[in-house]
């Protein structure tokens, strides 16, 4: 019989959560709605990432099925149809195969993550012992997204988290915004010392300074804004080189306001406490 081997390869996990509601695997319930095993309630609340994969070989020459027996099958997971990137991957050393029929759970062996299926579409190659890997790849459907649904954050909440490893956020240096009604409500800008924090009006902004916040305000015609401000060595603390002066643009306009009233302040005073003629 020749070495290579074709796969009639068919992801049945939504049919399978139809016909077997409730089955379960090693103590993982087979969801009827996303076709997932997922723990019993009382087991743990992390979700068990299970695929189920049904496929028949069989040999190219004839189309009968091969020999029955145990066999050493490869898995994974890739962004394109051809070449590409790998994914994900795992080898299942004793699949058993009748009637060149077989049915394994991917993510049995090497835990299949949400970051697997994260972006579309992913694609399954399947590769037999020594043959080659077969082609062409089968294209997941949508019951494998449901991976990263299941362990996106909930609208609800969220319990068992761990800080620092679950987060909201991102990993690289591109600053995270969050909007409210279709605005910008909130900034939050990397920087290797500390971040910036900038609230309120979308126009608000930090130029050339780490560690500034902006709690909010502003508007289109004047935003508010943060910069980094020259100062010479006789400065103040707040001004010297281990902590550049951060302050709003219309600080000037406010310290001299402040320093009117308090001369105000200071002549009211004095009339106020002449002696008595």
């Amino acid at each position: 019989m020749t070495t290579e081997r074709t796969i009639i390869a068919i992801l049945v996990a939504f049919i399978l959560g139809v016909l077997l509601t409730g089955t379960s695997i090693g103590g993982a319930v087979l969801d009827p709605v996303t076709g997932l095993f997922q723990p019993a309630a009382a087991a743990s609340p992390a979700p068990v990432n299970l695929v189920n994969f049904q496929g028949e070989l069989t040999d190219p020459g004839t189309g009968d099925p091969i020999a029955d027996g145990n066999y050493s099958i490869r898995f994974s997971v890739w962004d394109s149809l051809a070449a590409g990137s790998e994914k994900w991957n795992e080898t299942q050393a004793t699949v058993a195969v009748a009637d060149g029929l077989f049915s394994v759970l991917l993510g049995s062996v090497t835990a299949l993550t949400a970051t697997v299926f994260e972006e579309s579409p992913r694609y399954l190659e399947v590769k037999v012992g020594a043959d080659p890997a077969m082609t062409p790849r089968q294209q997941f459907a949508t019951v494998a997204y449901a991976f990263h649904a299941v362990n996106a954050w909930s609208l609800g909440g969220n319990s068992g988290t761990t800080a620092g490893t679950d987060i909201v956020g991102t990993t690289d240096n591109q600053a995270l915004e969050l909007h409210v009604d279709g605005s910008r409500a909130l900034r939050l800008e990397p920087d290797a010392t500390s971040p910036n924090v900038i609230g309120g009006f979308s126009g608000n902004s930090v130029t050339g300074a780490f560690g500034a916040t902006i709690g909010g305000g502003g508007a289109s015609s004047s935003a508010n804004s943060a910069r980094v401000v020259n100062s010479s060595p006789n400065s103040s603390a707040r001004t010297s080189s281990h902590s550049p002066a951060i302050r709003p643009k219309n600080e000037t306009e406010s310290v001299r306001r402040s320093a009117t009233t308090a001369s105000t302040r200071r002549e009211s005073s004095s009339t106020c406490t002449s002696p008595p003629s």
